[in-house]
């Protein structure tokens, strides 16, 4: 009898359901839009498609919708079930009653969880009977499943979670603030550090994977990345136990709350020093970092700032007044103040060893060296990228190459040499950026970025490294090419329609190979001119069900294998840009500052000079045929000096640039003065 009278009391569990049951309702209509009707929306869209979409996991359909709705209903049913506790002649009534504490929480643990996983389940079923019904969408029973299973953890998380929160918060608004706050606070606090080591740690990548250790325990960074990489097995039990965890907790805090705390901000008294710190802590971070974008000055001061505001808001919230200004509030906030600054100022501080650290040759398995990180070391998945994987094909083990890189990162660490103001126009024509990334041998990576002066004392260590073939496997990814099978597009960067493919797999491999050696004979891959009539290869190096990655390789005309190959096989003259298709070609001046080159385009400067002495027309075959063999159709701005528009004979044109050391003294007599 005492079991059934504690546990199923009906007017507790009617009262837990007539708080959360609309909840349940709009979260099914919200599951059954993020699933099934999803489904019918794909197969509609494929309907004209060639092939069906195949799903490897059902968050691929609807990943992003279904975690946005589980974390807002979720966080509604918890608030909703226990907001009796937050009102103090609530509280006081309900626990007048001859049942436990522990019992009250059951109910409403149960009930919650009950109208919010009998949705899912529910969608799961409907979404079940869909599979091989559906012509142009396919997915199975298990992949319906594992989707159920796996909102069913996350919904079990987000609403344990939340009425954790509740046990220690005393206000129902607040719950609901400081819950989607604790969620956001990993990638905010991330954020924030990140800009703040950008800005004062010397060498610092924003993409280090020691920097990503804030955002690790980000759930609702992990949550909405479902779509993109699906929900582990893994995640699944840690979330898992987690909530098992914030349920103990509940549980505990719940018996061990006073009712007479209700509507106060902060219920347990010993919670207080966290929320000064952490509210002062994020004052100072981002208004700190506000003075320092716009003003670029006193930073120091601004994050002194910051801190002040931030602990005023936070004993204004704890006292829930204004009139705050007493001995007490000078005393905490010197106190927190240290706490704070000692929080922003030891992970950008010498202590770290971050600055000057550099790995000894042994201790590296494989390296990386060269200006993007970001989009080269990534691997290429089934998926697409993955930002977890590092790519072999951009990965050297070579030994000498890696004692070449270590000595230019030491000799950098040792120097650190200033770069100089990022807003100086000639900030990237003075400075080279050099991005590296190590695999060490114990599993960890190091990943470091500078911008090194092109001065004299590092040109010998760049050029030992950039002259190498290994340098030159990474820079023009060689080592995938080597592998790739993929027809290969050669198109003509003058004139778009004349193009071709090669799909013959010997061609393929053919041509592959002369693009390698080629790539190989570069002296500098960093220096290295293309002039003449180039052609444009565009290959398909990775590619998946889903994606595809194209690397573009230019011809060097002067590299004559190729132009050989290309005769032999009858493709040259279905592609090359010859004397006889134009019939004249405009020549300007490019003398656009730094500024001009974001607003002013090719087609504007020929409008500028129309009709002046600074245009010059050539319609010689013999002048033509040199400027043709000079000029460049890419070409990097702060070496530009004249461009070129050539008319073909069709009626079309097309651009080039004739930059300052091309210009030969046949070429400079024709130039406009």
């Amino acid at each position: 009898m005492t079991f059934n009278h504690y546990f199923f009391n009906r007017g507790l569990w009617m009262h837990a359901w007539r708080q959360g049951g609309w909840i349940g309702v709009i979260y099914l209509l919200l599951m059954i839009f993020a699933g099934p009707m999803q489904l019918l929306i794909s197969n509609s869209a494929y309907e004209y498609q060639n092939d069906p979409r195949v799903l490897d996991y059902m968050f691929k359909e609807d990943g992003e919708i279904a975690i946005l709705f589980a974390f807002i209903m979720c966080i509604l049913m918890a608030v909703f079930l226990m907001r009796y506790i937050q009102s103090k002649r609530a509280a006081e009534m309900f626990h007048s009653l001859p049942v436990r504490r522990e019992q009250l929480f059951t109910v409403s643990l149960v009930s919650g969880l009950t109208m919010l996983i009998i949705p899912i389940w529910i969608t799961a079923l409907i979404s079940g009977l869909m599979v091989g019904n559906l012509n142009h969408v396919v997915f199975t029973v298990d992949q319906v499943i594992d989707w159920a299973v796996s909102l069913t953890v996350i919904s079990l998380f987000i609403f344990t979670f939340t009425l954790f929160v509740g046990m220690c918060i005393g206000q129902s608004i607040l719950q609901i603030i400081v819950t989607v706050i604790l969620f956001l606070l990993p990638s905010g606090l991330n954020f924030l550090y990140i800009r703040y080591f950008s800005r004062y740690l010397y060498g610092y990548y924003d993409e280090d994977s020691s920097s990503q250790f804030i955002t690790g325990w980000s759930p609702i960074e992990k949550l909405l990345d479902v779509s993109a990489n699906g929900f582990s097995q893994r995640d699944g039990w840690i979330y898992f136990i987690v909530s098992l965890v914030l349920i103990g907790l509940s549980y505990l805090l719940y018996k061990l709350r006073p009712t007479e705390k209700s509507t106060q901000p902060i219920v347990f008294r010993y919670f207080n020093p966290l929320f000064r710190v952490g509210v002062t802590l994020c004052s100072a971070l981002l208004i700190g970092l506000y003075g320092i974008t716009f003003f670029g000055k006193w930073d120091i001061v601004w994050c002194i700032i910051g801190g002040v505001i931030g602990y005023l808001a936070a004993e204004m919230v704890l006292r829930k007044t204004r009139h705050v200004f007493d001995r007490k509030l000078w005393i905490g906030m010197v106190f927190y103040g240290v706490i704070v600054a000692l929080l922003i100022y030891i992970p950008m501080s010498p202590l770290t060893g971050y600055e000057t650290k550099v790995p000894v040759p042994s201790e590296v398995t494989s390296v990386y060296i060269g200006n993007d990180i970001r989009n080269d070391l990534p691997a290429y998945t089934t998926h697409g990228m993955d930002i977890e994987k590092l790519n072999p094909d951009m990965l050297s083990s070579d030994p000498d190459y890696i004692q070449s890189i270590v000595r230019l990162h030491s000799q950098v660490v040792k120097d650190q040499p200033d770069p100089g103001n990022r807003n100086d126009r000639n900030y990237y024509n003075v400075n080279e950026q050099v991005q590296i990334a190590y695999v060490l041998k114990d599993g960890s990576r190091l990943f470091r970025s500078y911008m090194i002066p092109k001065s004299d004392e590092y040109r010998s260590y760049l050029q030992e490294i950039q002259q190498s073939g290994e340098y030159k496997m990474a820079f023009y990814n060689l080592k995938a090419l080597g592998k790739s099978d993929s027809a290969i597009k050669i198109r003509n960067p003058d004139i778009p329609k004349r193009h071709i493919y090669i799909t013959q797999p010997s061609e393929i491999k053919q041509l592959n190979q002369l693009i390698i050696k080629e790539k190989l004979a570069v002296k500098n891959p960093k220096n290295n001119l293309i002039y003449g009539n180039t052609l444009a290869m565009v290959i398909q190096i990775y590619k998946g069900p889903y994606y595809s990655n194209e690397h573009y390789y230019s011809w060097d005309p002067q590299f004559k294998p190729t132009e050989q190959w290309l005769k032999e096989k009858g493709y040259w003259d279905l592609l090359v840009t010859k004397v006889e298709d134009i019939s004249a070609i405009v020549i300007v001046p490019d003398e656009r500052t730094q500024e001009e080159f974001a607003v002013v385009d090719y087609a504007d400067l020929f409008k500028k000079y129309r009709g002046t002495p600074q245009q010059v027309i050539i319609s010689n075959k013999n002048q033509i045929n040199e400027l043709l063999n000079r000029s460049e159709t890419e070409g990097e701005n702060a070496d530009q000096s004249y461009i070129l528009k050539l008319r073909f004979k069709d009626g079309t044109g097309a651009y080039r640039v004739l930059n300052k050391e091309s210009i030969t003294p046949d070429i400079y007599k024709i130039l406009p003065k």
